[in-house]
């Protein structure tokens, strides 16, 4: 009888500490989740510089429009689209270049990874997957 109440013992510390860990993950990662105005201020801030050459150059205006540019961040824009931000949520469409890529219309949100970097995370699917990192050029 005694063992049984320390193994119980055992488990309810294990199960609550386990707990208190997610909470406190769940927790940092919602303090670097960009949102609202901190989010659109970003947008506006400069040029995505995106880590990886496919994901090129993204321009975000404020009357809506898209533009990403790929191979080089001037001239002419290789696709364009549309965008809108709802909370914490930036959501896009493209033309050419995201139905080939499979990401015609997306969704994703922004974590501020420190240091001038920052991260897209796909939104709205069953599983939390980076779409790009990047930088901001001004």
């Amino acid at each position: 009888m005694r063992i049984s109440a320390i193994r119980s013992l055992i488990l309810s510390v294990v199960l609550g500490c386990a707990v208190f860990i997610a909470s406190v993950v769940q927790l940092t990662a919602q303090s670097s989740e960009l949102q609202g105005d901190p989010l659109r201020e970003l947008m506006f801030r400069g040029i995505w510089d995106a880590e990886h050459e496919e994901y090129g150059y993204w321009s975000w205006d404020k009357d809506g429009t898209v533009c990403l540019r790929i191979g080089d961040m001037a001239g002419d824009c290789a696709d364009t689209g549309e965008w809108k931000v709802t909370g914490n949520v930036v959501c896009y469409e493209l033309g050419w270049w995201g139905e080939s890529v499979g990401e015609r219309e997306n969704c994703f949100t922004v974590q501020d990874l420190g240091d001038g970097r920052y991260e897209t995370l796909f939104y709205g699917g069953n599983m939390v997957s980076r779409m790009f990192a990047f930088e901001v050029l001004s």
